[in-house]
């Protein structure tokens, strides 16, 4: 046998080799104790890689080379680019052969409509917000939010005026439960024109936007997400 029969049947067997030991001697270690097998087995993995990297490097600059010389542009990566258009007809196409549900093809749908539409196309009326009072708890934060399963409410005032926003996170470790958010911890909404352009979530996919009046005019502001 010659050198290079020598070479490519080595080759195979450590290739073979690593990928049987990776699925069914690593992978389960990893799996069941993960922590302990990267103590494990990382320092001789990082001396392999260090001690292969002069070779992997070789072999690299010899397929870049010979694409070359085929007149092929060799890649790094892999790019995969699709435009608005293609992405739609994908959605399109998996919601008509039942991979998608109609929800989700919807949400996607709408996904990919952000930015193309104005604000006045999306909002959701004041009065079907889900909104909380300036004096929830956290507790009852909680409880409002297992219902719809949104992560954010607007907290309106005494005269039904937009304070703010709550997320369902601001509710973790607050130690009194009972006692009304302070009101420091509402977040600060954003106003936008009526006109303007989307890039928050469509009312389908979005917990709330809000028609807020900016003046007797018929303009109008959302709360953004």
């Amino acid at each position: 046998m010659t050198t290079i029969q020598l070479f490519i049947g080595a080759l195979t067997l450590l290739t073979n080799a690593f990928f049987v030991g990776a699925e069914f001697a690593l992978e389960p270690g990893f799996e069941v104790a993960p922590v302990p097998t990267a103590l494990l087995l990382g320092p001789p993995l990082v001396a392999v890689i260090r001690i292969l990297r002069p070779l992997a490097f070789g072999i690299n600059a010899f397929a870049n080379t010979l694409l070359k010389l085929l007149r092929v542009e060799p890649k790094n990566e892999v790019e995969a680019v699709f435009t608005d258009d293609q992405l739609a007809r994908m959605v399109m196409d998996s919601s008509q052969a039942g991979l998608l549900s109609a929800a989700d093809g919807e949400r996607l749908r709408d996904a990919l409509e952000l930015g193309t539409r104005p604000v006045g196309e999306i909002l959701v009326p004041a009065a079907r917000m889900r909104t909380v009072a300036d004096t929830v708890t956290p507790a009852s934060l909680e409880r409002v939010a297992a219902q719809p399963g949104y992560s954010r409410f607007p907290v309106t005032g005494g005269s039904q005026a937009l304070l703010g926003y709550l997320h369902i996170k601001d509710a973790l470790g607050v130690a009194d439960r009972d006692e009304p958010f302070p009101r420091t911890v509402p977040h600060p909404l954003t106003r936008v024109s009526i006109d303007t352009r989307s890039t928050t979530r469509s009312p389908r996919s979005a917990p709330w936007a809000a028609t807020w009046p900016l003046s007797p005019a018929t303009r109008a502001s959302s709360s953004a997400s």
